[in-house]
C-alpha cells in the first residue's frame, strides 16, 4: 500500500486549520480561567457591593431616587456574578432596593418583593437606621419572609395587602392616659395616605409635664373593630403600657397622654389597629422598633430630629472616613523609617576667637587671632542621615545626624615690590576643621494639610549635641621688606587657611516644614529650621530637603461594616419581579 505525500499547499491548510482550532481552545480556557478567577474572588465583590450600597443612601437622601435604584441594581449582579446571592450584604442591597421603590416610587408590590427577598436571605434583618421612618417600617413588616407569587385580582376588586401573623396585644395598665372627645376644631384626614396606620408622632422635642396628644389616620378599607391602640413605655417604666384611642367624627383615632406620663426622658410608642379576634390588621412601629419622643426642656439638649440628622451625618461621615482610608497611603503607626536629606544655612556669630589659627607676638607667645560679629553661611552645604519611628499616627521620634562640610581655602595677598597675587607660602602646618558633626534627638508631629491626608504639616523640637562652624575666609596681610627681601606677613592680621567660629557644644532647635507621601514606604519632607547652642552661642536658620523611605506599620483601620448601615441581576425592578430563590442561607 502506497504513501502519499501532502504537496506545500495542502500541509500549509492543515496546519493553518490546526493553529486555528489550537488558538481558539486556548481562547476558550482563558477566558473560562478569567471567570473562574473572577467568580472565585468574592471579597473584592462584596468590597463594590457595599461602596454601591453607601452610594446608593447618600442618591437615596438627596432624592435622587433614579439614580439609587441603578446603583442599588448594579449591585444585585455583581452580587449574582461573584455567587453572593446568599450573603448579608445581598439582603441589605434588597432592603435598599425595596425602600427606593416604596418612597421613591409608591410602588408597594416590588417593595415588599423585595423586602421579601431581604427577609428570605436573612429573616432577621431590620431597617437601616438612617432611612428608617414609621411608614416605611409599616410597609417593611408588611413583608413576609417568602416570596409568594401574588394571584391576579378579580375585576374591579382591590388586591388585600399581606398582613402579619396575630400578635398578643400588651396588658393595658389600669391606670393610663384619659381619652380626648371629639374635637370640633379638627383637621380633615389626609386625601392619600402612604401607610396603612398613620400617626402624628411629634419629630422635634416636647416639654416635659404637659399633655401631649396624639391622632391616628386609619387607611379607609381596613376594618379594625377593635379599633387603635396606643402602646407607650414612659421615662423610667419597664413596662409597655396599652390604651384604646376613641374614634372622632371625622375618622381621627386620637388620644392624651396626661402630664404625669410626660416626665423628662425618652417615651417610647407604637401604635397598632385590630379586629374582633384580635389579629393585627396595620401598625405603627413595634415593641422592638417603636417611636421615640424626647420629653426635655427647650435648650437642654439635642432635639429628636437632630438625632435623625446625626444618624445621616454618622452615615455620611462614616462614607467620608472610608474614602479618607482608602485614599490614605502614607506610613503609618508602627512604620520605621530612613532618610537622607541635606541643606544650607545661614546664621550669627558674635565676635571671638579662631578655632585654628594661631600667631606669635613679639615675645613670641602664641595668641589666637580674634574676628568681629559677623552673619554667614555655615558651611558649604550640609547632610542629614535620619532613622525614625512612628510612635502615633500623627506622632514620631527620629535620631537625625548633621554633617557640615567646609570647603577649604589658601591665603593670598598682593606683593607690594611686584603687584602680582601671591599664595601665602605653602609650608604652614596643619589644617582647619573642614567639617562639622551633630546630632539630634527628634519629636516629629504631623497634621493634615490636604484632605486625602497625604500631604501634611510637620513640626518638632529638637535637642542634641555637637558643633555647627561658620566659616570665615582666608586673608593675608603682607608689607615690603626695608631690606629688599621677600615681603613680611603680619601673621596678627592674617588667617592663612579658612578658618571657622563654632556654635556648640549643646544645641536645640524647633522646626516646620512639609511631607508628601507618594506611598506608604516613600516620601519628600522640606522643612526650615531654627538652632541656637551654648557655651559657644550662636543662632541658625536652615533649609533641609530629605527622601524617606518606610517599612512596616499597621494599614490602618479597615472600614467596619456598621449593621443597619451598609452589610454587606436584577433584584425586584418594577418591569420584572425577581423570581423565588429556592435556597436561602442564615447569617
Amino acid at each position: 500500500m502506497g504513501t502519499k505525500e501532502l504537496g506545500w499547499p495542502a500541509a500549509g491548510l492543515l496546519a493553518v486549520r490546526c493553529l486555528a482550532l489550537m488558538l481558539s481552545v486556548s481562547t476558550v480556557v482563558v477566558t473560562l480561567a478569567a471567570g473562574s478567577a473572577q467568580a472565585a474572588d468574592p471579597k473584592k465583590a462584596r468590597e463594590k457591593i457595599v461602596e454601591l450600597n453607601k452610594q446608593a443612601l447618600l442618591s437615596y437622601e438627596a432624592k435622587d431616587f433614579e439614580t439609587a435604584r441603578d446603583l442599588l441594581t448594579k449591585a444585585l449582579k455583581e452580587a449574582k456574578v461573584a455567587g453572593l446571592e446568599d450573603d448579608k450584604m445581598t439582603a441589605r442591597t434588597y432592603l435598599h432596593l425595596g425602600a427606593v421603590y416604596w418612597v421613591g416610587f409608591q410602588d408597594q408590590a416590588v417593595a415588599l418583593q423585595n423586602f421579601s427577598l431581604a427577609k428570605k436571605i436573612r429573616p432577621d434583618i431590620q431597617l437601616t437606621p438612617s432611612i428608617e421612618t414609621a411608614d416605611l417600617k409599616s410597609v417593611f413588616d408588611m413583608a413576609a419572609a417568602e416570596v409568594e407569587p401574588t394571584p391576579a385580582p378579580a375585576p374591579g376588586r382591590p388586591v388585600a395587602p399581606v398582613r402579619p401573623q396575630p400578635r398578643a396585644l400588651p396588658p393595658a395598665a389600669p391606670a393610663g392616659p384619659r381619652l380626648m372627645g371629639d374635637d370640633g376644631g379638627e383637621p380633615d384626614l389626609p386625601a392619600a395616605m402612604s401607610a396603612p396606620l398613620m400617626c402624628t408622632v411629634p419629630q422635634d422635642f416636647v416639654p416635659p409635664n404637659k399633655e401631649l396628644t396624639i391622632r391616628c389616620a386609619l387607611k379607609p378599607g381596613i376594618n379594625a373593630s377593635k379599633g387603635v391602640q396606643i402602646h407607650y413605655r414612659a421615662p423610667g417604666v419597664e413596662a409597655y403600657q396599652a390604651l384604646g384611642m376613641r374614634k372622632t367624627a371625622k375618622g381621627w383615632y386620637i388620644v392624651t397622654l396626661p402630664s404625669n406620663v410626660m416626665k423628662a426622658g425618652t417615651l417610647q410608642v407604637y401604635f397598632d389597629a385590630r379586629d374582633t379576634a384580635d389579629n393585627e390588621l396595620a401598625s405603627n412601629g413595634q415593641i422592638d422598633s417603636p417611636s421615640v419622643i424626647e420629653v426635655r426642656k427647650k435648650g437642654s439638649g439635642k432635639s429628636g430630629r437632630g438625632r435623625e440628622e446625626g444618624a445621616l451625618d454618622k452615615i455620611n461621615q462614616q462614607a467620608m472616613d472610608e474614602k479618607y482610608e482608602a485614599g490614605l497611603h502614607r506610613r503609618r503607626e508602627g512604620a520605621f523609617w530612613i532618610g537622607v536629606g541635606g541643606g544650607a544655612g545661614w546664621g550669627f556669630v558674635p565676635a571671638g576667637n579662631l578655632e585654628w589659627e594661631k600667631y606669635k607676638d613679639a615675645q613670641q607667645v602664641q595668641r589666637s587671632v580674634k574676628v568681629s560679629a559677623m552673619t554667614t553661611t555655615t558651611g558649604l552645604f550640609h547632610l542629614l542621615p535620619e532613622i525614625g519611628y512612628m510612635w502615633g499616627e500623627n506622632f514620631a521620634l527620629a535620631l537625625q545626624g548633621r554633617i557640615e562640610f567646609i570647603q577649604q581655602q589658601q591665603a593670598t595677598y598682593k606683593d607690594p615690590n611686584t603687584g602680582n597675587i601671591v599664595q601665602l607660602a605653602g609650608s604652614i602646618n596643619g589644617a582647619p576643621s573642614t567639617i562639622a558633626p551633630a546630632a539630634f534627638l527628634r519629636a516629629i508631629w504631623y497634621t493634615d494639610l490636604s484632605s486625602g491626608g497625604n500631604l501634611q504639616f510637620s513640626y518638632s523640637g529638637d535637642v542634641g549635641g555637637g558643633f555647627i562652624r561658620f566659616p570665615v575666609k582666608p586673608v593675608a596681610v603682607a608689607h615690603a621688606d626695608p631690606n629688599g627681601g621677600d615681603p613680611i606677613v603680619d601673621w596678627s592680621k592674617t588667617i592663612a587657611k579658612t578658618d571657622t567660629r563654632p556654635m556648640g557644644l549643646f544645641l536645640v532647635g524647633a522646626s516646620g516644614g512639609l511631607v508628601w507621601h507618594l506611598s506608604r514606604h516613600f516620601a519628600f519632607a522640606l522643612e526650615g529650621r531654627f538652632l541656637t547652642g551654648l557655651p559657644n552661642y550662636g543662632a541658625v536658620v536652615e533649609g533641609n530637603f530629605s527622601a524617606q523611605l518606610a517599612f512596616g506599620g499597621v494599614k490602618g483601620p479597615a472600614p467596619e461594616e456598621e449593621e443597619g448601615v451598609v452589610e454587606g441581576e436584577g433584584g425586584a425592578i418594577k418591569d420584572e419581579p425577581p423570581p423565588v430563590e429556592e435556597s436561602s442561607s442564615e447569617e
